[in-house]
């Protein structure tokens, strides 16, 4: 698994309310690490939305004014000062002159009651796994669309993807992030053309578009995010966008349970001088101890955990379930984590090479043409499937796969492993839903029938 993911840690957590809660500081963050809800929220969308300006202006809110001076500073010297806040993010000189995010980020953002995890997430094709990966640990999404006209009918074919995405990965508790609101004359009219356009796809997607949120924010000027911006915007009488979030954020109770299998699929990894490998991921069942004997799947190498450090910076002795952190792994390579990869405890890899699941189809136009190596994600797990045996009658081997389902809308479908055992757990089981990515677009969303195998 390459490092093409980045760790941010910018030392600063925030401190005002969001909802009804509030924002701790971090010479309190210790103390409160046992009873502070965990969580992840995603954000995603299609190119130049400003998602990283969003997450910028969130960090840069209680940032040391020289950090934040630096950022804008840079910015300007590279010619675009509009990417003052995404810079925050985009902290890369490739990033900045490109003016878009090409690496997945994770940023803290410590709440009285919840310590969350923002992930920032690329748009182009060739990052597809990292933003599919994202969508799969999140606890919420956030989707960014531009309030400008001719940059929202040019996001049209992608919005219905995103929300297939995220019905297919089991995130329905997904909010709208109307950006660049400020950018756009007669700013009500505009904001109402662009919820009309989003209930239509959502309807399309077969949601029910009154239980979604439509929030106009300026990612640039930070209304809205924090606070709702009246004074600006006297004709918006919903929420501001963080405080949704948290009302969209599952009611998860850290779990101390250590009787259920293990299941930590590592989501990405990195090399740090003097620190060796660090693996990160969101623990999705039973509690992870420094000092851990851990095997890795499904290539079996065993290893060692020698240091746990949370999003925040904080190391840790044990984390419990839904935490997303670092695991700092005893003489192990980037080599040795490829795409898929995960951790348990159990004396050997137990699992599953072959599914058989039905599959409605989405968006077969997209399917690339003779082939079917697709990208699935089951409950957290992370891997890449190829169709095998029999489609309801179909040799589907080497068939063309979107001639023999282009009219179908369904269809029971036997997929099996590229990579290893896909891992037991309790949410690879009979009735669970999974997202079918071919070609950067989500072609289908599965249902499991049976484990095989």
């Amino acid at each position: 698994m390459s490092s093409n993911a980045s760790l941010l840690f910018l030392g600063i957590l925030m401190v005002f309310s969001v909802g009804n809660s509030k924002l701790l500081p971090v010479s309190q963050l210790n103390s409160h690490l046992e009873t502070i809800v965990p969580g992840v929220v995603t954000f995603i969308g299609p190119s130049s939305t400003g998602k990283s300006s969003i997450i910028g202006q969130l960090l840069a809110f209680r940032m040391d004014s020289n950090k934040k001076e630096e950022a804008i500073k840079k910015a300007k010297d590279a010619g675009k000062p509009n990417l003052a806040f995404s810079s925050i993010v985009d902290t890369t000189d490739a990033e900045v002159e490109a003016g878009r995010t090409l690496t997945s980020k994770y940023v803290p953002f410590a709440s009285f009651n919840k310590r969350l995890t923002l992930l920032d997430t690329p748009s182009e094709v060739e990052y597809d796994q990292q933003m599919t990966k994202a969508v799969g640990i999140a606890d919420a999404v956030v989707i960014v669309v531009s309030a400008i006209a001719d940059e929202f009918d040019a996001q049209g074919g992608w919005l219905i993807d995103y929300i297939n995405l995220c019905i297919g990965l089991n995130k329905k508790n997904f909010v709208f992030a109307i950006n660049k609101i400020d950018a756009v004359e007669d700013q009500e009219n505009r904001y109402n053309t662009v919820v009309e356009a989003l209930r239509e796809v959502v309807d399309q997607a077969g949601l029910d578009y009154e239980e979604y949120s439509f929030i106009p924010v300026s990612g640039y000027n930070n209304h809205n995010l924090l606070t709702v911006a009246t004074e600006t915007y006297p004709w918006y009488q919903g929420v501001a966008l963080m405080s949704k979030v948290n009302e969209l954020l599952p009611q998860i109770s850290i779990s101390t349970d250590s009787t259920s299998r293990l299941s930590f699929p590592i989501y990405n990894a990195e090399e740090v001088k003097n620190k060796g490998t660090i693996a990160y991921g969101k623990l999705e069942q039973n509690i992870l101890k420094t000092f851990s004997d851990v095997k890795l799947c499904p290539s079996g190498i065993s290893t060692k955990i020698t240091q746990i450090t949370d999003i925040h910076g904080q190391k840790r002795d044990v984390i419990s379930s839904s935490e997303f952190v670092g695991v700092t792994l005893r003489g192990i390579s980037i080599d040795e984590l490829p795409y898929g990869t995960y951790l348990t405890t159990d004396e050997k890899c137990i699992g599953t090479t072959a599914v058989r699941a039905t599959i409605h189809w989405k968006n077969l136009d997209f399917m690339q043409i003779g082939s079917f190596d697709a990208t699935t994600q089951f409950g957290g797990f992370y891997t890449s499937m190829k169709v095998a045996g029999n489609c309801e009658g179909y040799g589907c081997g080497d068939a063309d796969m979107a001639s023999v389902f282009k009219n179908r809308q369904s269809s029971t479908v036997r997929f099996e492993s590229n990579n290893g055992k896909l891992p037991f757990s309790n949410r690879l089981a009979s009735g669970k839903y999974f997202a079918l990515r071919d070609n950067g677009k989500t072609i289908g969303i599965g249902t499991v029938e049976d484990l095989l195998n």
